[in-house]
């Protein structure tokens, strides 16, 4: 007996035997999905989102240069504009 001809044997049989059960599958499978849909649907949405920034250092280009030490004002939470030298209150949460 081949190696194809037993495994679809195999297949058959074990169709025939849960083919009185189908019923009850068909139930037990759509209860399980039902629940796990009504979860999903009254859990809170939560987002969440991760961002690394990457400063190029330029040294060697003066006082004016685009280097973290110069964005910043003496670790009080205020950053320069690139247009002029007014602290403006940086957010970061």
């Amino acid at each position: 007996m081949s190696m194809r001809k037993r495994d679809s044997n195999f297949l058959l049989e074990f169709i025939d035997r849960i083919a009185p059960y189908k019923w009850s599958i068909f139930f037990i499978t759509l209860l399980g999905m039902s629940l796990s849909a009504l979860n999903l649907y009254f859990k809170p949405s939560v987002y969440e989102a991760k961002a690394v920034i990457k400063v190029k250092t330029q040294e060697g280009k003066g006082e004016n240069s685009n280097t973290i030490d110069n964005l910043f004002v003496s670790g009080s939470g205020e950053y320069r504009t690139r247009f002029g030298n007014s602290p403006r209150k940086l957010h970061l949460h």
